[in-house]
């Protein structure tokens, strides 16, 4: 699993916080990779333990300025309780919301877009950096695995991809359950959208292995798109 930082100057944004049980590490490695001085902002993808896990951990720790979430106040949606779960986050804070196709600032620029996740179960919202053309995608891509703690937890060429078709699918339909039954044409769509309208570099999701580089990039949104379209287009959702 992988929480993100983005600086820029003074000014930076850890995506997600983390499983509680990964406090430790997460707060060491964000005292060292934090620019001293630095306020903190805080972009959660999903309302749930594997992102707002160390939300209470990280405020105590190094404070936070802002928590943001994607879209706009719903009360079904889990974010509101954010605050609640963490027990030592002021409960009277909220978690500000901005919607879709508007940008986070990062110091002097509105280099994080934030963009609706067309794959997903629940409430999802990716990241994209224009400055270092990275795509965070939460729970989505997250479909690598290493074979040993040695291994690296980035993949940057095609050769030293061990992903296979298979592989994939495995992983994506243990996710995405729904993918093998329901109408896909639309999370097609939407991802077609968000790789084409965008010059991504690198994917980083939550889970498994960072995507760096054009080739990889591509190989892995060609790998997901077939495996999206194995759905029948008459099958009920």
């Amino acid at each position: 699993m992988s929480c993100y930082l983005v600086s820029e100057g003074q000014a930076a944004t850890l995506i997600d916080t983390g499983y509680a049980d990964a406090e430790g590490d997460v707060v060491e490695q964000l005292r060292i990779a934090l620019p001293q001085g630095a306020g903190l902002t805080v972009f959660l993808t999903r309302a749930e333990y594997e992102g707002i896990g160390n939300v209470g951990a990280v405020h105590a720790a190094v404070g936070i300025e802002h928590l943001i979430a994607g879209g706009i106040a719903n009360i079904f949606d889990g974010y509101a309780e954010v605050a609640g779960f963490t027990r030592r986050w002021d409960e009277r804070t909220f978690v500000d919301r901005v919607p879709p196709g508007q940008s986070l600032p990062v110091g002097s620029s509105r280099r994080l877009e934030v963009l609706s996740a067309p794959l997903r179960i629940l409430a999802t919202f990716w990241v994209f950096d224009r400055v270092s053309k990275t795509l965070f995608t939460s729970d989505a891509f997250g479909h690598t695995s290493l074979a040993s703690r040695e291994g690296s937890v980035v993949i940057d060429s095609v050769e030293s991809d061990a992903s296979t078709y298979e592989s994939v699918r495995e992983h994506m339909l243990a996710k995405f359950a729904w993918l093998a039954h329901g109408r896909t044409q639309a999370v097609s769509a939407g991802l077609r959208r968000v790789f084409e309208e965008r010059d991504i570099q690198v994917i980083a999701p939550m889970h498994g292995c960072v995507l760096s580089g054009r080739e990889v990039v591509n190989r892995h949104y060609e790998l997901v798109q077939a495996i999206i379209s194995e759905a029948k287009p008459g099958a009920e959702s």
